[in-house]
């Protein structure tokens, strides 16, 4: 694995534990969303009808369900939230990325986070008012 790949994957890790939010992943032309729960936690989710309760805790993914001709969003756990857990279980969705790519990704998830850091921050300051 690439020094890109481990830097990525670090980045990563840190979104989601840091956040109880929805973490989207940009991956070729499709954006991979997770989300770190604990056990009970529930996953709401605005693309979804309904929402979804974390029976164990750990990282969960959204996938595409297609059903004739309906398209809907479940959630399945995909991972614990450990770094060598997470590097295997993305292994597949970002082996393909160059390194220009990953960099990419890194950026995307620290101006994600960034975006929730500050809307945290207005609301606190709202909250104080």
């Amino acid at each position: 694995m690439s020094n890109h790949y481990e830097s990525m994957i670090s980045v990563l890790h840190k979104s989601l534990e840091s956040t109880n939010g929805l973490v989207k992943v940009p991956v070729n032309d499709e954006e991979i969303v997770l989300c770190y729960r604990n056990t009970h936690d529930e996953i709401d989710d605005p693309e979804c009808d309904e929402i979804f309760q974390a029976l164990s805790p750990g990282v969960f993914r959204r996938f595409t369900v297609h059903t004739g001709d309906q398209t809907r969003f479940t959630w399945m756990r995909f991972s614990n939230l450990d770094q060598h857990e997470l590097r295997s279980a993305f292994k597949r969705d970002f082996e393909s990325l160059s390194d220009q790519e990953m960099e990419g990704v890194k950026v995307s998830l620290v101006f994600q986070k960034m975006k929730r850091d500050d809307a945290e921050e207005r609301n606190e300051r709202r909250m104080s008012m």
